[in-house]
């Protein structure tokens, strides 16, 4: 539970974490870089609750998976007051982590994330090695469920098929938004529409241009500019203002909507001309100088099209505003802003770029 929080921070989001342990286990969530006042500590009744997995296979797709120790059961009552979020993921290892109520309480709240192991798996009596059975109150509780993630041996126990397409089918018909299904050679989503195995295609050397700007058809707002085109995000409270960066990958679904951005590990820097821009390059305030060939692109906010260096350095004037970015220390593009102060579009990031905030 807790590192699956750290996925969630690495994407840029705001993250707390609500766990509970022994006290001896209390330090654990403070070890990576949520704030504080972001964590939420509960003492356990008994002990810290945790695993073993060994897996049976190079596939890592059979294991056996041991209880080594199960701490008392996260309660409605114990959920912090005064907090809200957009998403409360339930990450349980086994069966009795949380009360089942929970799932009810954060769904008037907001969308509830659910790990199907949680409520599948039942350590034995005896051995402590796990032992799934089927939930009795899943279709209960699945309407309350946005997001419900299992692997394909959970998904076939819950659904009685082998089939991923029809277990995943079933579980949104009994009401959960969106079923995830992982397997060795996949992972699968089903929202009730449509099947998604990938996240779809990915545009290769990708500048952004400008964020938050009208779709090519004037239809709506909140579109992303790029030297590829303009797309309009496809993921509700996206925020386009947190999609800039340098060149790299906009994986697209099959309606060529933006889901994510991977940036490439290029580097950009804003400048503002000393002089006119020559033939060869660039002058910074400071009098560093920046060499362009000829054939390096220029791209502008009010054109999808790009031109030369060769071509347009001659509109690159004493005091614009330019970014450059750069790739092993050479300039491979160039966005040329405003002529006079930044340029409310201007898009400059040197290091990594969230996905969405």
């Amino acid at each position: 539970m807790v590192y699956s929080s750290y996925a969630a921070l690495a994407g840029g989001n705001h993250v707390g974490i609500l766990i509970k342990s022994a006290p001896r286990e209390k330090m654990i969530p403070y070890i990576l870089p949520v704030h504080t006042e972001d964590i939420y500590w509960l003492r356990s009744d008994s002990e810290t609750t945790s695993i073993r997995n060994q897996f049976l296979d190079d596939k890592h797709e059979r294991r056996s998976t041991t209880a080594l120790a199960q701490g008392s059961t996260i309660t409605v009552a114990e959920l912090p007051e005064g907090i809200s979020a957009k998403i409360y993921q339930l990450a349980g290892l086994m069966k009795g982590d949380y009360e089942d109520d929970i799932i009810k309480v954060l769904a008037q709240r907001g969308k509830v994330a659910l790990d199907m192991q949680g409520y599948l798996r039942v350590p034995d009596s005896s051995t402590k090695e796990m032992v799934y059975h089927d939930w009795d109150r899943k279709q209960e509780y699945f309407p309350h469920i946005t997001y419900l993630k299992t692997d394909a041996a959970e998904a076939e126990i819950l659904t009685g098929t082998s089939d991923r397409r029809e277990a995943a089918r079933l579980m949104v018909e009994w009401g959960v938004k969106e079923a995830l299904i992982t397997h060795n050679t996949e992972v699968l989503v089903y929202d009730g529409k449509e099947y998604y195995t990938t996240l779809g295609s990915a545009k290769e050397d990708t500048i952004l241009l400008a964020v938050n700007t009208e779709t090519d058809d004037g239809s709506a707002m909140g579109a992303v500019r790029t030297s590829n085109g303009t797309y309009l995000p496809d993921a509700e409270d996206v925020a386009p203002t947190a999609l800039v960066g340098p060149p790299g990958s906009l994986p697209r679904n099959d309606q060529s909507e933006i889901v994510t951005f991977v940036p490439d590990d290029s580097t950009a820097v804003t400048i503002s001309l000393m002089g006119n821009a020559e033939p060869s390059y660039v002058s910074a305030a400071g009098g560093k100088r920046y060499t362009i060939s000829g054939d390096t692109p220029i791209y502008t906010a009010n054109s999808e099209e790009s031109k030369s260096y060769a071509e347009g350095y001659g509109t690159l004037t004493a005091g614009s505003r330019i970014t450059l970015f750069t790739q092993r220390g050479k300039v491979t593009a160039i966005y040329a802003g405003s002529t006079s102060t930044a340029a409310s579009d201007l898009i400059a990031n040197a290091g990594a770029v969230p996905v969405a905030q």
